[in-house]
C-alpha cells in the first residue's frame, strides 16, 4: 500500500485542488474561486491528500440543508445560520491515489466533521457514475426537497444521497 495522509487543506493547496478537480471531475467544472470560499467558510471540511510529496486528492465539504444541495461551480456567501447537514460538495483522487481505501477514509473524514459541527447527516450529490461507490459507504438516494431542478447543473445521472452519521 502506498504510503499517504490526509491533511487539513490550506490556502495555499486551492490551486493544486482545482487542477485535480478539472482532471478527476473533468466533466463538472468548478473555478478555484469556489474552493477558496469553501476554505474560508468551512476550514475544518477541507482536506488534502497527499501521496510521495505530492497532493493527489482533496475532500471538501461545509454546513449545509437537506436536500438543498448547491449549485455547480456557483459561490454559496455564507453558510446557513441553521444548517441540518454536512454537504459533502467534492471528494477526488487521481488514478494514482484509488484503489487502497483513501476514499473510504475520506468519507470517514466527513463523518467526523459533521459530527464535530453537531450533525447527524451528510449528504452529497453523486456523479460520474460514483452512485455504487456512495451506496457502498451507506448513502441512500433521495428526491431533493427542491426537486431534480435543483440538481440540474450536476447533469441528468445526479443522484441526491444522505447517510446518518
Amino acid at each position: 500500500m502506498p504510503d499517504y495522509q490526509w491533511r487539513r487543506a490550506v490556502p495555499g493547496d486551492v490551486p493544486r485542488i482545482a487542477e485535480i478537480s478539472s482532471i478527476a471531475l473533468a466533466a463538472y467544472p468548478e473555478e478555484p474561486a469556489i474552493f477558496q470560499e469553501l476554505l474560508a467558510l468551512a476550514p475544518d471540511g477541507c482536506f488534502v491528500m497527499e501521496m510521495d510529496g505530492a497532493i493527489v486528492g482533496y475532500l471538501v465539504g461545509h454546513p449545509w440543508m437537506k436536500g438543498r444541495p448547491p449549485a455547480l461551480n456557483q459561490t454559496i456567501g455564507t453558510l446557513p445560520e441553521s444548517p441540518d447537514c454536512w454537504y459533502l460538495h467534492d471528494l477526488s483522487l487521481l488514478e494514482s491515489a484509488r484503489g487502497f481505501g483513501a476514499a473510504r477514509e475520506a468519507v470517514r473524514l466527513a463523518a467526523a466533521a459533521s459530527r464535530a459541527a453537531g450533525l447527524d447527516v451528510v449528504a452529497l450529490v453523486a456523479v460520474n457514475g460514483a452512485g455504487g461507490f456512495w451506496r457502498a459507504q451507506g448513502f441512500g438516494p433521495l428526491e431533493p426537497e427542491q426537486g431534480r431542478e435543483g440538481i440540474a447543473s450536476y447533469g441528468d445521472d445526479a443522484i441526491y444521497m444522505e447517510r446518518q452519521v
